[in-house]
């Protein structure tokens, strides 16, 4: 520790070292499982009734570090202590869908500037439903939905509910 209380730049170091070991795993790990859901996300989306959202959005990886993670950590450091915690790392990095429109130019913009809040609910209730047939496979996880049917259209609701009839496990609505 440093005069001020605060951890040395040595000290720090070594911990960045020895946790950005498990750290670049953790993230490889996460690159595959994103690829992975990219491909189930047009199937799932088309049978909870919204092929044309199928076809429109895309699902990116935002990582705060994609480069270097240690050397990251040493280029943020005096913002972190100053912040009080790490601000780049797995921990930060979070999953974003993008609207892609025909002919529009990568990378799109945020799905949620731009679809609507029934199209929002059917982008997040994809990635649940791919989490629970995931789950699924191994284990009978409970699924517990509030307000689930608010803002979707009935062609999307009769969708959700087959999908919720055929479910191998328990649901809660509310």
């Amino acid at each position: 520790m440093s005069a001020s209380g605060s951890p040395s730049a040595e000290s720090l170091l070594a911990l960045d070292e020895t946790l950005t070991d498990d750290a670049n795993l953790l993230m490889a790990s996460r690159r595959v499982f994103v690829s992975d859901l990219k491909s189930e996300i047009p199937a799932k989306l088309e049978s909870l009734g919204s092929p044309a959202l199928a076809s429109r959005v895309r699902l990116d990886l935002a990582e705060t570090a994609p480069g270097n993670l240690l050397e990251a950590l040493i280029d943020y450091r005096a913002r972190d202590l100053a912040a009080g915690h790490t601000t780049v790392g797995p921990h930060r990095d979070d999953l974003v869908f993008r609207d892609c429109p025909a002919g529009s130019a990568p990378p799109g913009l945020p799905a949620s500037d731009t679809l609507s809040q029934g199209e929002i609910r059917i982008l997040s209730l994809s990635l649940k439903c791919i989490e629970a047939d995931r789950l699924a496979r191994s284990a009978r996880p409970i699924l517990l939905f509030d307000d689930l049917f608010s803002e979707l259209d009935e062609t999307r609701r009769a969708a959700v509910s087959a999908f919720l009839r055929i479910y191998p496990g328990q649901v809660l609505l509310t």
